[in-house]
């Protein structure tokens, strides 16, 4: 949300009792063009005229207070295009796939078909926890007739009676 009029007032008696000037109303109606131009927030723009009076004593104009804004906005799209860079490019191990699922499944509320059956490794056909058994001396791939073998499912009961 751009800074309302109030706002920009504050902002010009943040700026007087810095450099002394005497706004106008003329000077109200450009700083809060420039305000919507940019569509500055108040938290932005206070810091921006903070962080110009921090570095000079130069008489500050909306343009000093826009660079300051944009800079600030860019580095910081930067810095999320850099940690969502970071994150895709993070190995697509089993481990971090079943992450990701268990993430996307909890957030679309779904409830795993298995229950706290798949939470355990499979004795039988060596079924990693989250990932449902497999044809033990095949091909590896999932049991179809079998959702999980029996000794799994009594595995999966003994540690939920703990």
């Amino acid at each position: 949300m751009t800074l309302t009029r109030d706002q920009v007032v504050d902002l010009l008696s943040l700026i007087v009792a810095h450099d002394g000037r005497n706004p106008s109303e003329s000077d109200l109606e450009a700083w809060s063009e420039q305000a919507a131009l940019g569509r500055w927030t108040w938290p932005e723009a206070r810091d921006a005229v903070i962080t110009h009076f921090h570095h000079t004593s130069e008489w500050i104009m909306p343009s000093h207070v826009a660079v300051i804004i944009r800079g600030r906005r860019q580095d910081k799209a930067s810095r999320r295009m850099a940690e969502h860079r970071t994150m895709l490019n993070q190995p697509a191990s089993d481990t971090r796939v079943r992450e990701i699922v268990d993430q996307v499944s909890a957030s679309l509320g779904w409830v795993p078909k298995h229950g706290p059956v798949l939470s355990v490794p499979c004795p039988h056909c060596h079924a990693a926890p989250g990932y449902p058994c497999t044809r033990s001396g095949r091909t590896g791939k999932p049991d179809i007739a079998v959702a999980a073998h029996p000794s799994r499912r009594d595995k999966a009961d003994q540690e939920s009676q703990r």
